[in-house]
């Protein structure tokens, strides 16, 4: 009996313990998901505001110049288009999180990789030396368009911060079951003390990497790479530039991923 009284104390410890912890991993996705609710507000909030002040200007003086009213035509138009790219990749994220699956069909990364760079070097209009040394790398499984939207992403990171003429360094191999993108600029680097939280959502670095995105970007490419079964890390040191680096498993490797086999 008392053998019996044991067990059951011990079962009852054990199920306070996993109920303590489910406690605590709720109440941490409670606190990130206030501080996510908190950030994107504040994000929208700054171009509401800016918006509305030049709507007020434009009501509340007639006298306005025609170049004052054009400047504040434009800062509308820029604070709409921000605005936008907000809303888009708050959705991108919002589909993520609930674990939305989209159409998976096998990809060929190293085509995909060519048109995403030749489309960068076009919006680059020159003002940075992009290089790529794309193999043909093997095949993956997932969505194109999200893995052409990861792609584009760290290309568009890697513009923001490396310098005017800088060098931007794409490379796409095969390695031992997986495919390896990365993507490197000789731009100003990361500090140490912000690494750990570079793909947290709104997280911005110190002052010199802040370039005007939403503070998403990296977030939805962590994201779309963890569901195709990947994984994205980044090396990096102040004044050394930053590489980030991709790895999928490649087709008929994907399942075993994914159940953890």
């Amino acid at each position: 009996m008392a053998s019996t009284f044991n067990r059951m104390l011990d079962r009852l410890e054990a199920s306070t313990s996993a109920l303590w912890e489910a406690y605590g991993k709720v109440g941490t996705a409670l606190d990130a998901q206030r501080r996510f609710v908190a950030d994107a507000s504040h994000e929208l909030r700054t171009p509401l505001t800016t918006i509305r002040n030049n709507i007020g200007l434009l009501r509340s003086f007639s006298q306005v110049t025609p170049e004052d009213r054009e400047a504040a035509l434009v800062q509308m138009g820029q604070e709409a288009e921000r605005m936008s790219r907000l809303v888009q990749d708050l959705l991108a994220l919002a589909r993520a999180d609930t674990g939305q699956a989209e159409p998976r069909t096998t990809v060929a990364l190293a085509p995909l990789v060519k048109d995403v760079v030749a489309q960068a070097r076009v919006v680059s209009a020159g003002n940075h030396r992009i290089t790529a040394d794309v193999r043909q790398a093997g095949e993956v499984v997932g969505d194109p368009d999200a893995l052409r939207q990861v792609t584009l992403l760290l290309l568009d990171n890697a513009m923001k911060y490396a310098p005017a003429k800088g060098r931007i360094q794409v490379r796409l191999e095969s390695r031992d079951g997986e495919v390896a993108l990365s993507v490197a600029d000789n731009g100003v680097g990361i500090d140490p003390e912000d690494m750990p939280h570079i793909f947290e959502r709104f997280y911005r670095a110190d002052r010199s990497r802040r370039a005007g995105g939403t503070g998403l970007g990296l977030a939805i490419a962590k994201g779309i790479v963890e569901q195709h079964g990947g994984d994205i890390d980044v090396e990096s040191k102040p004044g050394k530039g930053a590489i980030f680096t991709v790895r999928l498993p490649k087709a008929g490797g994907l399942e075993r991923v994914l159940s953890g086999a």
